[in-house]
């Protein structure tokens, strides 16, 4: 269970995988949990997730929609990509070369892309495994 703060104000307790909605807008967010360090972001809340709802098709079609999310925000420095095999439509055996393209894209245009991906570490390529925070 963690606290979520925006601009120093609660939005309350939250618990693992349980999504909550925040409001569009810059914010300072900060995360807070017991035993661990807190973690604190200056963020922008896009409402920017409908088009992943209506349906991309393939991950060519994901890797567009990332180009076109970059082409208008030019101050972009993190993307986070939850459930990311969904959302991509990509499976285990075909993430690799998404993230690989992911990883090119991040460092053309100057972006951390961060990641959840429900796939083990020994099938991530080799040269993504540096990139790797936390495994579960």
């Amino acid at each position: 269970e963690f606290e979520v703060l925006l601009d120093n104000e609660s939005w309350g307790l939250v618990d693992h995988d349980e999504e909550i909605e925040l409001p569009v807008g810059n914010w300072d967010l900060r995360i807070v949990a017991d035993g661990y360090e807190a973690y604190s972001q200056s963020v922008r809340i896009a409402d920017g997730i409908e088009p992943i709802r209506v349906g991309l098709k393939s991950s060519d079609e994901f890797i567009g929609f990332v180009y076109g999310i970059l082409s208008q925000d030019h101050d972009l420095e993190q993307m986070y990509l939850d459930s990311f095999l969904k959302i991509s439509q990509t499976d285990e055996t075909t993430a690799n070369a998404l993230l690989l393209k992911l990883a090119e894209i991040g460092e053309k245009f100057n972006v951390t892309f961060v990641i959840s991906i429900s796939v083990p570490v020994s099938a991530i390529d080799e040269k993504l495994k540096d990139n790797i925070i936390a495994e579960l």
